[in-house]
């Protein structure tokens, strides 16, 4: 298989399951559901959007990440004092890691 026929292969639907199709005006969809991606204005880019997408493991620890994050936020309501700017700036850095699929840890913006 080459690097040109690898990039077309489409993953199945990240919510059912179903076979993907190239739709028109650059947009790649589900055959089974009918969820579809925007417009990423090319062909390549609306199939990388649709094979790289956000996976449920992911979407796991991020949404992980935001629930310790909103339990520190309520100590902190309460008095205590667990909350500074850089550990919320460093959390959300690591959930945007996560969201994109980088390596855990703190990224650039």
């Amino acid at each position: 298989m080459t690097k040109e026929s690898k990039r077309e292969e489409l993953k199945p639907c990240p919510f059912c399951g179903g076979d993907a199709k190239e739709l028109s005006m650059n947009r790649v969809g589900c055959k089974s559901c009918g969820i579809r991606t925007v417009s990423r204005g090319t062909r390549w880019r609306s199939i990388d959007a649709w094979n790289n997408r956000t996976t449920n493991e992911s979407m796991a620890k991020a949404l992980e990440e935001i629930e310790n994050q909103f339990e520190l936020l309520q100590l902190s309501r309460q008095g205590y004092d667990t909350v500074s700017k850089e550990t919320i700036e460093a959390s959300l850095y690591k959930i945007k890691s996560i969201l994109l699929g980088e390596s855990e840890g703190v990224s650039d913006v």
